[in-house]
């Protein structure tokens, strides 16, 4: 569809430049040919923009806002209306009613036009808008040496409000668990997992660690590592891995430095 978008403009401008000719024939234009009604077009359109410029240049603030309003409108009309005149050689209510019927016949096209492309019109008619507000700030900025409004400007772009779409919610496995097991599943997931190392351990506690991996630290600095089986009285029997295999060895707890376990 963009890619017919400017082609259906010229069609829609040729079209409207066609109809509006042989309206202007009709009610007996001398120069009614389309080059002619093409050159009132530009040269109309061009005074009817230094209309509107002029509304905002000279000093009408103090004027009624509803006759600015139709200022706003009818002058560039009638200065358009007046360049028909001039151009293809009409009376005045001659040249009203070409000009009328061909800003009408332009407006239908246009609209179809529009429609056809899967625009907005309303969208349309903004941007339009918005190019010709910015024009006409600029050539008044110029005229007048003072800045463009910029927030003015800001003022004439809707805010585009992004339409909210509810997704489907998405379910686990732990939302079909009852409600004690999800309880119980949040509970484990909110716990922090350490890295298992050697905590140091009373050796009045080591019935607490028996299965454990454990590391027993001699007083004249030999070390060894095994799994804790019991604890028989004042000693420690772990199992020791020997060049012989593994062997439970008893260890006594008095002559011990330090023991660890891993966990």
């Amino acid at each position: 569809m963009e890619m017919l978008t400017f082609p259906v403009i010229i069609a829609v401008f040729l079209v409207t430049l066609f109809l509006t000719s042989h309206i202007a024939k009709q009610v007996h234009g001398k120069y009614w040919k389309m080059p002619v009604v093409f050159m009132s077009w530009v040269v109309g359109g061009l005074l009817a923009f230094l209309a509107l410029v002029s509304i905002d240049v000279l000093p009408v603030a103090e004027l009624d806002p509803t006759i600015i309003l139709v200022l706003k409108y009818a002058l560039p009309f009638l200065v358009s209306t007046i360049v028909l005149m001039v151009l293809v050689r009409l009376d005045f209510m001659s040249a009203f009613t070409v000009n009328a019927a061909g800003l009408f016949i332009g407006l239908i096209l246009a609209v179809v036009a529009i429609v056809s492309l899967g625009h907005s019109i309303e969208s349309t008619v903004n941007t339009g808008n918005i190019v010709l507000q910015t024009a006409k700030a600029n050539v008044v900025s110029m005229i007048t040496g003072k800045p463009v409004n910029q927030e003015a400007l800001a003022k004439l772009s809707p805010v585009e409000v992004e339409e909210e779409i509810e997704l489907e919610p998405v379910y686990t496995t732990k939302d079909f668990l009852p409600p004690s097991a999800q309880k119980a599943l949040e509970v484990k997931e909110q716990k922090i997992y350490t890295q298992p190392h050697y905590r140091d351990i009373n050796v009045l506690n080591a019935r607490r660690v028996i299965g454990k991996r454990v590391r027993a630290s001699w007083r004249d600095g030999k070390v060894s590592v095994g799994k804790l089986e019991a604890v028989e009285g004042g000693d420690l029997i772990v199992s020791l891995r020997r060049e012989e295999g593994i062997a439970q060895v008893p260890i006594s707890m008095s002559s011990l430095k330090k023991l660890e376990v891993f966990r």
